[in-house]
């Protein structure tokens, strides 16, 4: 089965724009066409981010409920280690979400980051690819 990383930006988008590409590759990953690997650094810092007043107003989500949806994905994720191994980029954050996908040795590393992780286009036999390019992988597959 294909094994991805889902960057925040990813997540977050799809929860708040259904009808867009996030929101197609987590309605993709409902119906079980991939594994989705993640860490604990992760989540901590998407839980910050849907607890940011405008996201939380959005999603409709006060602390429990926003905390119930970081639990909901941590169950239905694979967790995997959360020590920073890589070291490629100025952004902290990006370099937590590649070495989630190198300790979980997924294909794909999914992200809107156009600035620093898009143009590594492969780093460490992980692919570093956008939603769009994600969806039409996932489709052609089916």
């Amino acid at each position: 089965m294909t094994s991805v990383v889902l960057d925040i930006n990813v997540f977050i988008s799809g929860l708040l724009i259904r009808n867009g590409l996030p929101g197609r590759i987590l309605d993709l990953w409902r119906q079980n066409l991939f594994d989705v690997f993640i860490s604990e650094k992760i989540l901590a810092r998407m839980s910050q981010v849907l607890n940011y007043p405008k996201i939380s107003k959005a999603l409709d989500l006060d602390e429990a409920r926003a905390l119930d949806l970081i639990n909901d994905i941590r169950t239905s994720c694979n967790l995997v280690s959360s020590e920073v191994i890589a070291d490629v980029s100025s952004d902290p954050e990006d370099n937590t979400i590649l070495s989630c996908a190198i300790h979980a040795n997924v294909q794909f590393l999914v992200t809107g980051d156009k600035k620093h992780l898009l143009p590594l286009k492969k780093h460490k036999g992980v692919r570093i690819i956008t939603p769009r390019d994600f969806v039409t992988t996932v489709e052609d597959k089916r």
